[in-house]
């Protein structure tokens, strides 16, 4: 599988961290490179402490995101998927994942 969007990056206003810090007053910024045919990106940060929780979500057509404050501490994965344009068919419409790409994120305070 192509690993399309590259360069997904998640940090604290400083993208190519290893980490993110939290807090209640800290945003984080994500960004990634642009994949040909794209629509709308797909971008969820999950928990990967056993929770699974959601930390963030959206979907954009921008290349970057930046992410409210987030309290969370432990280890965590963002996942950006490319969508190619809305399709319709006999069946109705539906959004088609080109590919994805995802990064491990550790959150401390």
């Amino acid at each position: 599988m192509q690993q399309w969007p590259r360069g997904a990056r998640c940090g604290s206003q400083a993208p190519g961290q290893a980490g993110a810090r939290t807090g209640p007053t800290r945003k984080g910024g994500i960004s990634w490179s642009a994949a040909a045919g794209t629509a709308y990106y797909d971008i969820y940060l999950l928990a990967d402490d056993g929770s699974g929780d959601w930390l963030f979500h959206t979907i954009t057509n921008e290349t970057s995101a930046t992410t409210p404050p987030i309290t969370f501490v432990g280890p965590a994965h963002l996942t950006v998927k490319a969508i190619a344009p809305l399709a319709s068919g006999s069946q109705g419409s539906f959004m088609t994942p080109i590919s994805q790409t995802s990064v491990k994120v550790t959150f401390t305070r």
